[in-house]
C-alpha cells in the first residue's frame, strides 16, 4: 500500500503535464546566436485529413530578454493547400504589454505562447505547406532563441 501512493502521484503528474490530445501537429526550429533574420522562411509541412474541424494555429518562441527589443512580433504567414491555393496574412505574436514581459521565464529565456489564428478552417486534405517569417523592419531580430508552431484542433461550442 505504501509504493501505491507514489505510483499514483506520477501517474497523476504524466497525465497534467503530457501534451494535449487536441495537438495535430509541433514542429520547433533553433536560431543560430539567437538570430532570426528577415526574409528567412521557416517552413512547415503539416498533413490535415479533416477539414471538418476547426483549428487553432499556435506559437511559442522563447527569447532572450537581453537582447529582444520588440514588443510586438510581427509575422507573415504563407500557406499552401495541396490544390494551390494560397493564403497570406500579417501576424502578432505579443511580447510586452505596458511596459511588462508576457509568458514564463524558464531559466534565463522568456517563453511567449500566442495564437496566430483561432478557430480556423483548412480548405482541402494533404499536406499543407506553411512559411512563417519575422516581418519586423529590422533585417536582424537579436534574442530570439528557438520558435515553435504547432495545430491544435479546436471545439466550436454551438448553443443548443
Amino acid at each position: 500500500m505504501k509504493h501505491f501512493f507514489p505510483i499514483l502521484i506520477a501517474a497523476v503528474i504524466c497525465c497534467c503535464t503530457s501534451c494535449s490530445n487536441n495537438t495535430i501537429f509541433s514542429d520547433e526550429r533553433t536560431f543560430d546566436n539567437d538570430d532570426w533574420r528577415r526574409f528567412s522562411k521557416e517552413n512547415f509541412d503539416v498533413q490535415i485529413k479533416d477539414v471538418e474541424s476547426c483549428y487553432h494555429l499556435c506559437f511559442d518562441m522563447w527569447i532572450d530578454t537581453t537582447r529582444f527589443r520588440e514588443q510586438l512580433l510581427q509575422l507573415a504567414v504563407n500557406m499552401e493547400s495541396p490544390t494551390g491555393d494560397r493564403r497570406m496574412f500579417p501576424a502578432y505574436v505579443h511580447i510586452r504589454e505596458h511596459g511588462r514581459w508576457q509568458g514564463e521565464m524558464e531559466g534565463n529565456l522568456l517563453h511567449v505562447k500566442d495564437r496566430l489564428r483561432q478557430y480556423f478552417f483548412f480548405n482541402s486534405k494533404g499536406e499543407q505547406h506553411i512559411e512563417i517569417e519575422q516581418a519586423t523592419n529590422r533585417y536582424d531580430l537579436y534574442g530570439v532563441n528557438r520558435i515553435k508552431f504547432h495545430i491544435e484542433k479546436a471545439e466550436l461550442a454551438y448553443p443548443k
